[in-house]
């Protein structure tokens, strides 16, 4: 009897202390981010607000009143160069979606050589790009323009877009 009491004893030593342990394995966006450009840092939300002049004022060149929206889904965070899922969805109040009827986009995104690419398609609106990209806990900044092409085609002036991390609930 006494040795079911301390087997006992010792399966509930274990269930406290894994029930103590059981917030620690989810990280903060902050400890995601620590390495830079990886799955771990992208995945979620982010939201596009306005285009970019791609010089030295880094000034607006068109402000959205509804924000374009990216979501990188990640499936696989372990091997960075597993093409994961992505979903676009153009502004309303941009030239792709006014001029070609771009709504919303899906494909696959990786990571490889420090560079983010994206492949996607749906009708005239689409994807297929490598870029240089920089992430941190509230900020995506591709190198230049990819997804609002219509933009560049339509202006002599160099544009990036900087996307922001959308709040969680």
């Amino acid at each position: 009897m006494k040795k079911f009491g301390l087997f006992l004893g010792i399966i509930g030593l274990l269930f406290l202390f894994g029930a103590c342990d059981s917030g620690s394995g989810s990280k903060s966006i902050s400890d995601k981010c620590k390495s830079g450009l990886t799955k771990e840092c992208l995945e979620g939300t982010w939201l596009l607000p306005a285009l970019i002049n791609n010089d030295e004022t880094n000034s607006e060149y068109a402000v959205f009143n509804i924000p374009a929206e990216l979501t990188l889904s990640v499936a696989d965070a372990k091997n960075q160069a597993t093409p994961e899922e992505f979903e676009f969805k153009w502004s309303p109040d941009s030239e792709d979606y006014q001029e070609h009827g771009c709504e919303t986009v899906y494909g696959t995104w990786s990571i490889s050589n420090n560079k983010l690419s994206f492949q996607g398609n749906i009708g005239d609106c689409m994807l297929n790009f490598s870029t240089g990209a920089t992430v941190d806990v509230t900020t995506l900044a591709l190198d230049s323009m990819h997804f609002n092409t219509v933009a560049t085609a339509s202006t002599n002036i160099s544009l990036k877009e900087i996307f922001t991390r959308k709040a969680t609930p």
